[in-house]
């Protein structure tokens, strides 16, 4: 199996994390992949807001092969209740090399978690 086939297996695989805290109120990255071949992908995210409601922003950055830099913002400093919040899966395609990125900021630390997940497709 060539290195190219085994990062494209874990891409396939997904990427990301459980209940990423935004411990400050910087952007964070709370999912990434670069992927090797061009691609479709579907990336999924999830916010928690523990304690009281804050503001929070979560978006995500890619490069389609054919339109360019894309972004597409599901929160923009918008202020969320305590609970859960699942945003809608995008189905996005990606350029060989380049990174899709989930981005995320908090209004208040310590109290957001997101979970971003981002799945190669066929």
């Amino acid at each position: 199996m060539a290195d190219s086939d085994l990062l494209d297996l874990i891409a396939r695989l997904g990427t990301g994390a459980l209940q990423n805290e935004l411990a400050t109120t910087s952007q964070a990255t709370v999912a990434s992949l670069t992927p090797t071949t061009n691609g479709r992908f579907v990336v999924f995210a999830s916010i928690t807001v523990t304690t009281a409601a804050t503001t929070v922003t979560l978006s995500c950055s890619w490069t389609d092969p054919q339109a360019g830099a894309q972004s597409y913002t599901w929160e923009n400093a918008t202020n969320l209740p305590v609970g859960v919040r699942l945003e809608l899966p995008l189905l996005i395609a990606c350029q060989a090399g380049t990174a899709i990125q989930v981005l995320a900021t908090a209004g208040t630390a310590n109290q957001v978690y997101v979970t971003a997940d981002i799945l190669r497709r066929g």
